[in-house]
């Protein structure tokens, strides 16, 4: 499983990466917005994790991009994160696209319950590797 992260925060890029080795999935970080956008563009990823309050681009606008793309990367699954306490967040992200919602620090099992998710939604026959 291939994830790319967006935050503009490089401390929080690699706590994710690292959970994500842990899991055994490919992390792709982005430290804004655009090159996120840009690297989703070029390259083939399972899932979106994006930092909500950014400074250039937030992750309601990144995901407004995502949704209104025009090829098969407009339905990836797309998990908002944020370390805003604001309640409200979670259902906003939901009406706008989001198909999860995680606060900071994200935990461990709550990304992989995520990432469970986006595996049993997957078409694509799993590999498995040879003993």
């Amino acid at each position: 499983m291939r994830v790319l992260y967006i935050d503009d925060n490089r401390i929080n890029l690699k706590v994710i990466e690292a959970m994500l080795g842990i899991r055994s999935a490919q992390a792709l970080s982005a430290p804004n917005g655009e090159v996120g956008l840009a690297m989703l563009d070029a390259e083939d990823v399972d899932a979106v994790l994006v930092d909500l309050r950014m400074p250039d681009m937030d992750g309601f606008e990144v995901l407004r991009r995502i949704r209104g793309r025009g090829d098969a990367k407009a339905s990836l699954p797309v998990c908002i994160v944020t370390a805003d306490p604001d309640s409200n967040l979670g259902a906003q992200a939901r009406r706008a696209g989001a198909d999860e919602f995680l606060t900071k620090p994200v935990m461990m099992a709550d990304l992989f319950a995520f990432l469970d998710a986006v595996e049993a939604q997957d078409p694509r026959p799993a590999v498995r590797a040879c003993p």
